[in-house]
């Protein structure tokens, strides 16, 4: 393994038995022979410890910690990062896959682009019943290469969504800019539990580093792997949802607030265009749930008041003017898909 640097594969456990062998078969199979697959389990109630110990027989490239009390999934995250002994830290979730080049490509990658802040990638998302069948790809960046932050921040107001923990980065960098909490006024002392804010933040406040110079790598490849969990993606509609309105709501905000406090550091633009954004997201979504029926149920003015409270009266206003035409569009295509299915 001469001049080959060690890379962790990082996977927080937490009753993944009965999807945690795929992820593990994905990481022995890798190409890349330098490795550390590191499984933190998070004091689960089913089989995952006996689980992992029987991989553990196949390969002592398996490493298995498991904590002595719960510390819920943020701080399981950062504890992966923290023990993990590799130059370069890559977390997949257990219910995720890699194609067997994934990691060989990755470094590649670093080794001819030295100086990049992390590595990312596209994901494919499977239905959960794991047929066959894509119903999202998240390939935000079509072009492949160097990335700048002042492209993400003039993208990212359109698609938050745009990288993820697909991402290999640095251990440094991932165990200093982690962030298991963020001020805010709201009582979200669990700030990340279940937002989809806690991998973005922390890739752009890497991203932010001065040694990158605003710079990483992005490659078009989609060799990462995940299952969809269908409350929260769609196929037929192409956005993220919870199948609880109330708690969409709630994460929704818990997102905003914690991207807004990052942009508070950046031009005034971002951040308005981030806010005009998820205004727009949100209640578009809203509407366009109340026509197929499917909003009612756990339905609430006063989540939806909450989420706008801090709305200046234009900014409400611009967010209601933009609604109705991209109502329409989307509503055009949903039935032109309907449509051509038949």
């Amino acid at each position: 393994m001469e001049n080959k640097p060690l890379v962790s594969i990082c996977i927080p456990a937490y009753n993944g038995e009965h999807l945690i062998t795929r992820a593990l078969d994905s990481c022995l199979k890798q190409t890349y022979q330098n490795l550390e697959i590191l499984v933190i389990d998070d004091c689960s109630k089913d089989n995952t410890i006996e689980v992992v110990k029987e991989y553990q027989k196949r390969s002592d490239k398996i490493r298995l910690i498991a904590n002595e009390v719960n510390l819920g999934a943020s701080k399981n995250f950062l504890k992966t990062f923290q023990e993990a002994s590799g130059v370069f830290v890559q977390h997949i979730g257990q219910d995720d896959w890699l194609d067997e080049n994934y990691i060989e490509e990755k470094v590649r990658a670093f080794d001819e682009n030295p100086n990049v802040a992390f590595v990312g990638n596209p994901m494919k998302a499977y239905e959960k019943n794991e047929k066959d069948e894509i119903v999202y790809t998240g390939q935000n960046f079509k072009k492949h290469g160097i990335q700048t932050l002042e492209f993400i921040l003039r993208k990212f107001y359109k698609e938050p969504g745009w990288l993820g923990f697909s991402c290999m980065m640095r251990k440094k960098d991932a165990v200093e800019q982690y962030l298991v909490s963020i001020p805010n006024k709201f009582g979200y002392e669990k700030f990340y539990e279940k937002a989809m804010a806690i991998d973005n933040i922390l890739l752009l406040r890497i991203l932010s580093l001065p040694q990158y110079n605003g710079k990483y790598f992005y490659t078009t490849k989609t060799f990462y792997n995940t299952l969809s969990h269908s409350e929260h993606y769609s196929k037929d509609y192409g956005w993220m949802r919870s199948g609880n309105i109330s708690d969409w709501l709630k994460f929704a905000h818990i997102d905003r607030v914690g991207y807004e406090f990052f942009l508070k550091t950046h031009p005034n633009k971002y951040l308005f265009f981030y806010r005009f954004h998820m205004g727009n997201y949100v209640l578009g979504n809203l509407v366009f749930d109340f026509i197929l029926g499917r909003a009612r149920e756990g339905f609430s003015f006063e989540m939806l008041k909450f989420f706008f409270q801090d709305y200046s009266f234009v900014e409400k206003f611009l967010v209601c003017l933009n609604v109705l035409p991209n109502l329409f569009i989307r509503t055009f295509r949903w039935g032109l898909k309907k449509f051509n299915k038949k």
